[in-house]
């Protein structure tokens, strides 16, 4: 019996050696792809978590409250040129300047206007 076992061992044992060695190269192979894809899950939660810096908001609000302010003025200065126009009270030396400035103030937020949304426009004049 001793010698049919001999003969199973030599026939049996390359295939199982073979056999093993396959199954050793597909856990390497997992245990890469696993890694790999732990990596792959940390660089996506991470370009995820990433957030707008601070400064970008800052800058952000700060332009938003300065054309609200703009605008606010400008509206003041149109009124007034109305008001100064029906009256004609006011000396034309103040009347130009009044218009200069109201001309001066939409032609920037015209500009401002242009540079951040990619357009080119022209300011009414009085």
């Amino acid at each position: 019996m001793i010698a049919g076992t001999t003969k199973y061992e030599e026939i049996v044992g390359p295939v199982i050696e073979e056999h093993e060695k396959t199954i050793s190269m597909m856990e390497a192979e997992l245990k890469l792809n696993r890694t790999a894809l732990t990596h792959t899950s940390d660089l996506y939660n991470e370009k995820d978590t990433e957030t707008v810096p601070q400064g970008t908001e800052v800058q952000s609000c700060e332009l938003t409250e300065k054309e609200a302010s703009t605008m606010s003025y400008i509206r003041v200065l149109e009124e007034n040129v109305k008001c100064y126009g029906e009256n004609s009270i006011f000396s034309s030396g103040s009347m130009t300047e009044l218009k200069r400035e109201l001309f001066k103030f939409q032609g920037h937020q015209m500009s401002c206007f242009s540079l951040y949304c990619g357009t080119g426009g022209s300011s009414d004049m009085l």
